[in-house]
């Protein structure tokens, strides 16, 4: 039964409050079961580790990343050459000082002649146009090499998150609930392998072309880049300041849409329930609730990202005046050159420029690790008959899905399988089904409930049947006297709390799961079809069969 109902303005105060008095560490909001945080520990990942994790995901394809890196630097010290050719022209070509004379003799140029300053501004109009387009070519180049690793990344994440989904518990994938799991997949899983953008090419180019324009500044002026060097720790600053904030509100934000999409599933899945007891309204205004709270979110996290770029609108102008201010009072004490102030401005704003791009950016890094960070949580989630823990993290989440690994005997067991006979032995089964967590997101939820340890009673209790090849057995009795509970055990859905199942003698749980499973025929209490035809969903399980196997 839920709680009492409260309005997405009350719920986002109380998860504005929360947030805000919330550590550094717990300000990523968790939505787990508590079994699962005592076994994983701290789920809030640091950017280091989610970086390890990303890299790892590259491995086979880094030369491709070192290759588009390698042209990045080339194309972006090659763009550091067009703003020196103001100097140049400036200097030499447009003023006297020291006019075509200063040229060095290996230009060509002559100085007597009177069309030299045309020929040296025609030879450097030439000059960057050519650097211009070689730039441009090798961007392209690396630019595509980066697209199509990250659209491959995208697959590949969104394969092993549903091949790693489809194998939960079921009792987790309940709790899920289909309209989370599809978030994830469509989602988190797929921005994260916009990563290699956010994360690695374009903090390189930034970070490349920030060093070469230092090094220049410091050959023109170094007084002048002294002044400019006050911005780093600026961003620095900023950077523990604000982003920190930013990305568990994406993350929160994440977590609101995959509620949202999950009673959205839930309310249509159960459409005649819905209309039958006259909930379309209360639907309706649930999922408007929720949609409200989750645009509050967003609105939050827009200001904290606006705040950041309001910030460096700000400080570029004002450095831009410095500049002007500082070095024009330079050329009028003829300690500089009118190309020596003008080369000078244009690379302070190139200075400026990686660093407003990286704060820019910096709200969609945060979201697309956040969406990272919870693809990582689903493939740390024990499946199907996995110990826990047992699940790799991050770095080995993309390892080859098999529903159990045994090692000794593996070949005899699939032998045995293939054989069977069919012999289905109940011995002394007692059943009773895991208790599950609430799921709870911060400020998210109408109510709390309170987690207890007690475990649920029993619905099987030493229950023995044997089963002989060809026999027929109807299981008779009202509903919750545990028939599909039994049915359940059979198809190995679950295992036991106590007791056997047995497979001609063999315990189930000492056979491969798939394969066993391929020996089965399930027509479940409510039919359930997928997209296609009739003959389709009766050849599901065999792909292969002909038509007249269907028939």
């Amino acid at each position: 039964m839920r709680g009492p109902i409260h309005s997405s303005r009350r719920r986002f105060q109380r998860y504005f409050e929360q947030r805000r008095s919330a550590s550094w560490r717990q300000r990523v909001a968790e939505r787990a079961l508590a079994r699962d945080k005592a076994l994983a520990g701290p789920r809030s990942r640091s950017f280091e580790r989610l970086f390890a994790s990303f890299w790892a995901l590259l491995a086979g394809q880094r030369w491709r990343v070192a290759a588009a890196l390698a042209t990045l630097t080339v194309s972006t010290l090659l763009g550091l050459v067009a703003p020196y050719s103001t100097k140049l022209a400036i200097d030499y070509a447009l003023t006297d000082n020291p006019g075509p004379a200063g040229l060095p003799a290996w230009v060509g140029i002559d100085p007597s002649d009177h069309n030299a300053r045309f020929h040296l501004l025609l030879l450097l109009g030439l000059g960057v146009l050519a650097v211009s387009l070689a730039a441009a070519a090798l961007r392209l180049w690396g630019r595509w090499q980066c697209t199509q690793l990250t659209k491959k990344l995208q697959a590949r994440l969104r394969r092993h998150a549903f091949e790693h989904a489809v194998r939960l518990p079921l009792n987790r994938i309940s709790d899920l609930k289909s309209g989370g799991v599809a978030s994830i997949l469509r989602e988190d899983a797929g921005n994260a392998g916009e990563l290699l953008f956010s994360m690695i090419y374009n903090p390189w180019r930034a970070v490349i072309q920030l060093i070469g324009t230092l090094v220049i500044l410091a050959w023109v002026d170094w007084r002048l880049l002294l002044g400019a060097l006050i911005f780093i720790p600026i961003v620095w600053v900023s950077h523990r300041t604000w982003i920190e904030r930013i990305r568990p509100v994406h993350r929160d934000v994440r977590r609101t849409r995959q509620g949202i999409d999950a009673q959205a599933t839930e309310s249509f899945g159960g459409v005649r329930v819905v209309r039958g007891f006259n909930r379309a309204q209360a639907e309706t205004a649930r999922f408007t609730r929720d949609n409200h709270l989750m645009m509050r979110q967003e609105l939050l996290a827009w200001w904290w990202s606006r705040l950041l770029e309001l910030a460096w609108q700000v400080l570029i102008p004002l450095a831009s005046a410095a500049v002007m201010i500082y070095g024009g009072w330079r050329v009028l004490e003829n300690d500089l050159t009118i190309g020596d102030l003008m080369a000078f401005t244009a690379y302070v704003l190139m200075l400026l420029g990686p660093l407003e791009a990286l704060v820019a950016t910096a709200a969609q890094i945060q979201s697309q690790l956040a969406g990272f960070d919870r693809t990582l949580d689903l493939f740390e989630e024990p499946r199907e008959f996995e110990a826990p823990g047992a699940s790799f993290p991050g770095t080995k989440v993309l390892r080859t899905v098999s529903s159990q690994t045994r090692p000794v005997e593996d070949t005899v067991r699939r032998t045995a399988v293939s054989k069977a006979l069919g012999r289905i032995t109940l011995d002394d089964v007692s059943f009773r089904y895991p208790r599950g967590a609430p799921l709870r997101m911060l400020g998210g939820a109408d109510s709390e409930t309170q987690q207890t340890n007690t475990p649920l009673p029993l619905v099987l209790e030493h229950v023995s049947i044997e089963a002989d090849p060809g026999e027929t057995i109807a299981l008779v009795g009202p509903s919750g006297s545990g028939k599909t509970t039994l049915c359940n055990l059979i198809a190995r859905f679950y295992d036991p709390t106590s007791g056997r199942v047995l497979l001609d003698g063999t315990d189930l749980r000492d056979i491969d799961v798939d394969e066993y499973r391929r020996l089965l025929g399930i027509v479940e209490q409510d039919v359930f079809l997928f997209d296609g035809t009739v003959a389709e969903n009766i050849g599901y399980a065999r792909r292969r069969a002909t038509a007249d196997e269907i028939i």
